[in-house]
């Protein structure tokens, strides 16, 4: 989806409720100039590689944008890669945990 976009620094929010795969959405992009994310409003699907864990220099803001919109769900898991989830404090993982969701690195 955003290939080739090595210097995007914002992507508003998109509704997610209808897509079926996220994988390496900013996989092939080289994207880490990216920091601003409005989320994936009713992100309802696992998503192991290539999306957040991508683009590491995502502001914490934009990484509660996407746990504070996602659906609700039984055991999805979302990869966000070890520098955004190191950023990310207990009660904040517990959020997305509340709807169902594991955070990985």
């Amino acid at each position: 989806m955003f290939y080739n976009c090595s210097k995007l620094t914002s992507i508003p929010q998109l509704d997610t409720s209808k897509v079926t795969s996220m994988s390496n959405v900013f996989g092939y992009s080289n994207i880490t100039s990216l920091t601003d994310l409005g989320g994936f409003k009713n992100l309802s699907i696992s998503v192991t590689s290539g999306l957040l864990d991508r683009c590491p220099n995502l502001t914490v803001e934009s990484l509660m944008n996407v746990i504070n919109n996602l659906a609700t769900v039984s055991d999805k898991s979302l990869k966000l890669g070890s520098t955004n989830l190191n950023k990310l404090t207990a009660d904040q993982i517990a959020v997305a945990t509340a709807k169902g969701w594991t955070l990985t690195a």
